[in-house]
């Protein structure tokens, strides 16, 4: 969870009544979702976060040398070149730039609040302000405008982090949580099985949950930002958890099983366990031919972080 981490850094700092650079690139390209990186520079030279390649950071990070000793915050927006991919003109990154002091304590606590207990809330930048507002969401995660008057608006969508749930504690469930645990995904897997060794020997999830497959929906939280694998020990187990789950609208669903039949989808009725008409990923992974319950891991997660980052 380094979105949470991120922001706790920058509430120590301003509890330390040192001023923090908050800096945000945002890419837009019209193939892709917009993505932003942060990075947060305290008034002590210290930092957290990073801003794409390592070209860019430098070059922003010099820029704004000597900005946090001036008395006059920094509010920047503005378009900047990409030093990595000069020559891809549809490609356009936005730099954000907000200094923040003590006052802001209590917003980034809301938006700390708000991570912790997986809700949703925008984050509001302008030249003039910096505001969380919680239990809302826009349509796009990233809204970035500016008017006639050169008054401009960043606007994110934060709190409701990208998560994943894995129904099935055995090894590859093991595997996948390990794999994730270096990206920013929160992590929640559940098992029927409340002494199972690889459950207990999982210190990578941020949430274990033991429950029959028929009640998973109860602690699934509805969200565009919400994938699931379904990776339970037999075909008739991965029945009762796809109905469980057959209401719940998610970015991703990936079932997985250890039948080698040729046709594996006549084993499946799909359409009774996706009333949603979403797409169902069976088997789950892209196809790398992985021998071993990681190999197999970083196939799915690969496959995740594809249609993650499609428009």
């Amino acid at each position: 969870m380094k979105q949470l981490d991120f922001w706790i850094f920058i509430y120590n700092k301003l509890n330390k009544k040192l001023k923090v650079n908050l800096v945000i690139v945002a890419d837009t390209h019209p193939d892709f979702q917009i993505t932003t990186s942060k990075m947060a520079v305290s008034e002590d030279v210290d930092t957290f976060g990073a801003l794409g390649s390592k070209n860019n950071e430098l070059s922003i990070l010099q820029s704004l040398r000597g900005t946090l000793t001036k008395e006059e915050p920094t509010n920047i927006l503005k378009e900047i070149e990409d030093t990595q991919n000069p020559q891809d003109t549809r490609n356009t990154k936005t730099l954000i730039v907000k200094t923040l002091c003590k006052d802001d304590r209590d917003t980034i606590k809301l938006i700390i609040d708000n991570l912790e207990e997986q809700k949703n809330g925008i984050l509001h930048i302008t030249q003039y302000t910096f505001s969380f507002f919680p239990e809302c969401e826009n349509n796009d995660d990233v809204i970035i405008s500016r008017n006639k008057n050169d008054d401009w608006k960043f606007e994110e969508n934060i709190g409701v982090l990208n998560t994943i749930y894995i129904v099935g504690g055995n090894s590859l469930g093991l595997a996948l949580s390990k794999v994730i645990s270096g990206l920013d995904f929160f992590v929640v897997i559940f098992d029927e099985i409340s002494d199972l060794i690889t459950m207990k020997n999982n210190h990578f999830c941020n949430k274990k949950i033991i429950t029959k497959y028929s009640e998973i929906h109860k602690y699934i939280l509805p969200s565009k930002k919400s994938y699931i694998i379904i990776n339970t020990p037999s075909i008739e187990k991965n029945k009762i958890a796809l109905k469980s789950i057959s209401d719940i609208n998610f970015k991703y669903i990936g079932l997985i099983d250890g039948n080698t039949f040729k046709e594996k989808k006549k084993i499946y009725d799909l359409e009774v366990f996706n009333k949603t008409n979403q797409t169902i990923h069976y088997p789950a992974g892209i196809n790398i031919n992985p021998k071993t319950p990681g190999e197999t891991a970083i196939s799915i997660i690969s496959e995740i972080i594809s249609v993650k980052n499609q428009s």
